[in-house]
């Protein structure tokens, strides 16, 4: 096309006898990107490298082919991805498809002279690629040797908000610190068992278990089913720091803490990184829960016109919600309890803390390291080892040793043997395991549980159960225990015959003067018929 030539990067359409240029911008292609889905031809495009003429700002910019069929189309594609925005361009389609034919023309052979790809792939999922690691666009590394990596000499690329495709956003950007160093760690653990004192066993099982959520696939392919973790305790007991300094540990920026977030939200997380990060304190429980169940199995979620999204990591949970509305997902949750510290707490510990987190993320690629070197025997071995401390479903005990392993990986900077015993008998809630097998009981002796019903005047969720499961003394203490009364004062007159062995009239509170009555073949309380018309006397006179 004699109308049209290059100069310098720069573009000139010819206009009767002089030559124009049409845009205020130059554009040096850097690579051809393509997506591995099938809808290729669609999401492939290019990568240039952009400088504005008229103050020189220079940065990256990516266009999809389809943005080529006139100047508009291509001038808003390239606002799009560049930061200084501004660019203006006025060719027409057929000479806009000339001039980047040829920049790839160009771009091709210089590749072929210095020996470097230029066809590179969309990364699809952050984190886990093969044997890389991709936090964000600028940071990448390498599990096997535990070094950094150029992201420009690497077949797959990370560009967010690529049109037209399912790519992982800008805030699932993760950043360590550099250089790459074991010791910042070293010196975390040390002031972190200063600060946390008795919970620095929790501590260590909970950030042993972020690490290790890198591998959440291979988890719940090698043990069939997973564990959420929940760092559960009262307040002031110091989950949210703990759970802070796990995500720091990791690389998370501030917008990988969740709070007050949907269960919706998280699940593009979820779905699209296979980095963890932390759900601070969820507002409903009940989402805690059916979470635990969807990463559980490993659910699949989509739509008829999306391509299926399937969970590649999980998170976090910091709770001090009561644990009942959750204890039916007991087999599915790692219960890690924190009870408040007997250490004095000193102004400013807590962020100094937080900030020795955030250098020892630079450890990162060295942990995962050995984290991604861990078999599934050594966490057979591990279950093995603590099933007489834990008995009932294997699956609580294996979530545990998934924890306990991941922790023994930092063995040098913790001594194994006294934080798994801390661990075995202070930091797991085995009171959440007892509280659920027990309603397991009630629910075989014919019992109900989630029963609506109100204590100390508020509703709640209650179990009814059967007279059957206490011997006559335990009826006796607790019906002392509740009314405060002696035998004598709780003697109620009936109606007819009642058992008075294991019998549900023993157990139930009573109100003095009231009246047991038996209706469809229950006991029930009622008031005595004058009391009744009493109270609505007093109704009526008010």
């Amino acid at each position: 096309m004699n109308k049209v030539r290059t100069e310098n990067n720069r573009w000139f359409v010819k206009n009767g006898r002089e030559w124009e240029e049409r845009t205020n911008f130059t554009l040096k292609f850097i690579s051809h990107v393509v997506s591995d889905s099938s809808t290729c031809n669609q999401d492939s495009g290019f990568l240039v490298e952009v400088t504005r003429e008229c103050d020189g700002l220079r940065g990256l910019a990516y266009f999809c082919s389809k943005d080529t069929i006139n100047g508009y189309a291509f001038q808003c594609a390239l606002n799009r991805s560049f930061k200084g925005a501004g660019l203006q361009c006025y060719l027409k389609g057929r000479e806009l498809f000339f001039i980047t034919n040829r920049l790839e023309r160009e771009m091709r052979e210089t590749a072929r002279v210095n020996e470097w790809a230029c066809d590179r792939t969309l990364l699809r999922t952050a984190g886990l690629n093969g044997d890389e690691i991709h936090l964000s666009t600028t940071q990448v590394f390498n599990l096997t040797s535990a070094k950094m990596l150029d992201p420009s000499t690497l077949s797959t690329m990370w560009l967010p908000e690529w049109p037209g495709t399912h790519v992982p956003r800008a805030d699932l950007f993760h950043h360590i610190s550099l250089p790459i160093s074991i010791k910042p760690l070293r010196k975390f653990l040390r002031k972190a068992v200063v600060v946390l004192g008795d919970n620095f066993g929790a501590a260590a099982m909970a950030w042993g278990y972020m690490f290790i959520l890198h591998r959440y696939r291979w988890i719940l392919e090698s043990l069939r089913h997973f564990n959420l973790p929940v760092l559960y305790g009262p307040p002031t007991a110091g989950k949210t720091l703990v759970a802070n300094c796990g995500a720091w540990l990791n690389g998370c920026t501030e917008l990988q803490i969740a709070s007050r977030c949907t269960l919706s939200f998280l699940m593009g997380w979820f779905t699209s990184s296979t980095m963890p990060f932390v759900w601070d304190d969820p507002s409903v429980p009940d989402e805690v829960g059916q979470l635990s169940v969807d990463l559980g199995n490993g659910a699949v979620r989509g739509k008829a016109t999306e391509a299926p999204q399937v969970p590649a990591t999980a998170c976090l949970v910091t709770a001090n919600f009561d644990m009942a509305t959750v204890s039916r997902y007991y087999t599915r949750l790692c219960v890690i309890k924190m009870e408040p510290s007997s250490v004095e707490k000193v102004p400013g510990a807590a962020r100094q803390l937080e900030a020795l987190a955030r250098d020892a993320s630079s450890a990162l690629p060295v942990v995962l390291k050995g984290m991604f070197n861990i078999t599934a025997s050594e966490v057979h071995e591990t279950t093995a080892g603590i099933m007489p401390h834990l008995p009932g479903d294997i699956r609580v005990a294996e979530g545990v040793a998934v924890a306990l392993t991941a922790t023994q990986k930092i063995r040098d900077e913790i001594v194994v043997s006294d934080a798994t015993v801390k661990i075995l008998k202070s930091t797991f809630a085995r009171e959440c395991l007892l509280s659920a097998e027990a309603l397991d009981k009630i629910k075989t002796a014919g019992g109900r549980v989630n029963v609506a019903g109100r204590l100390l005047g508020r509703v709640a969720k209650v179990a009814m159960i059967p007279a059957s499961l206490f011997s006559e003394e335990t009826v006796a203490a607790l019906r002392n225990a509740f009314l405060d009364m002696s035998d004598e004062e709780l003697h109620v007159p009936v109606d007819e015959p009642v058992e008075q062995t294991q019998s549900l009239e023993e157990i139930v509170p009573h109100v003095k003067k009231a009246t047991l009555w038996r209706r469809n073949g229950r006991a029930c309380l009622k008031r005595p018929n004058s009391v009744q018309r009493g109270c609505r006397k007093r109704k009526h006179s008010n």
